[in-house]
């Protein structure tokens, strides 16, 4: 069965980057044997990306532009694409990936299973192809959750399972169900304009007792970031610690992980660490936000924080999924 598929590139300041990509990405729809549609949404770029956007547009109708009037940043700019998407499934897709033309030949599978909520895949870097992104993993320290490494396809064993479940999603591409994806409401934009949002959309998913897929065989290549690299690093680091924050008051719910975020951030903030005084005041000012979306999640959850984070430990996942030799 080849389901409908709606393509989503969210878009900023990437005139460049679409005219280098983007015919990558086309050639690999035109390979994929289903219905396919791919939208383009510019968050109030200033750059050529209109100009850009609208040549690909008139080359195919399948192609289709949505302009922001105002910047709302990475989450708002996905959810605009998903709520205008006509597929049963979402490729979000970021501008400054290559695609195999093989790369839409492999999903369909995974949503055969009607508790699939997403599938990740395979991503490498663009400059010297070595492995950035695979089966996503979780681990619990310092009272925050690290969610930075992988199991990359070549540590797999096949001969385990073909099916290999993974800890959450690279934001630059994945494959959502798109039924699911409007029952979580999409990203959450209180994480604008960036970061950590990809991890509390899989994180909900899984709570809710949904599956997340890693599918080895399809191979993207990105040229890791070509926008993000524009902020500054202060500004990022800030970011940061306020995402992660907001994660865990959103969705955590066992006490000795709340108790030890909370010693972790006290420790900070007596020494004077200025990022996370700029974040917790930036938290603070969203909390009642915060308080809210967490009451209205905690009617769906299902799984434990304790199941998902052993189940998705580098220790227990490497033992279940990777070859000895690793």
């Amino acid at each position: 069965m080849f389901r409908y598929l709606s393509v989503i590139i969210p878009n900023y300041y990437g005139a460049e980057l679409l005219q280098q990509f983007l015919p990558s990405v086309l050639h690999a729809l035109e390979n994929y044997q289903g219905q396919w549609e791919l939208v383009i949404v510019d968050d109030k770029s200033k750059d050529a990306s209109i100009e850009v956007i609208k040549m690909f547009c008139q080359r195919d109708e399948r192609i289709s532009l949505i302009v922001h009037e105002v910047n709302k940043g990475f989450s708002a700019t996905c959810n605009s694409g998903a709520a205008a998407a006509r597929g049963e499934i979402i490729f979000f897709l970021n501008n400054d990936v290559e695609l195999r033309e093989d790369f839409f030949s492999g999903f369909n599978k995974y949503f055969d299973k009607p508790e699939t909520f997403a599938v990740t895949v395979g991503g490498y870097s663009f400059i010297d192809r070595k492995p950035l992104d695979g089966l996503k993993l979780i681990n619990w320290k310092r009272g925050f959750p690290r969610v930075t490494e992988n199991i990359f396809r070549e540590q797999l064993d096949p001969e385990k399972t073909d099916m290999f479940e993974s800890g959450g999603v690279q934001g630059a591409y994945f494959f959502a169900d798109a039924n699911k994806f409007r029952q979580l409401k999409g990203f959450d934009e209180l994480f604008s304009p960036y970061l950590f949002e990809e991890t509390d959309l899989g994180y909900r998913a899984l709570k809710r007792g949904w599956k997340i897929y890693f599918d080895p065989d399809s191979i993207a290549f990105h040229n890791v970031s070509s926008t993000l690299t524009k902020q500054s690093s202060d500004f990022k680091r800030t970011v940061d610690i306020r995402n992660k924050v907001i994660f865990i008051w959103k969705n955590i719910n066992t006490p000795g992980l709340l108790f030890g975020n909370v010693i972790f951030l006290i420790i900070k903030l007596i020494s004077l660490n200025r990022f996370y005084w700029k974040a917790i005041i930036k938290v603070f000012r969203l909390k009642d936000q915060i308080l809210e979306k967490r009451k209205e999640e905690a009617k769906y959850f299902k799984v434990s924080d304790r199941t998902i984070l052993q189940k998705f430990s580098s220790k227990n996942k490497n033992a279940e999924y990777s070859k000895r030799n690793f």
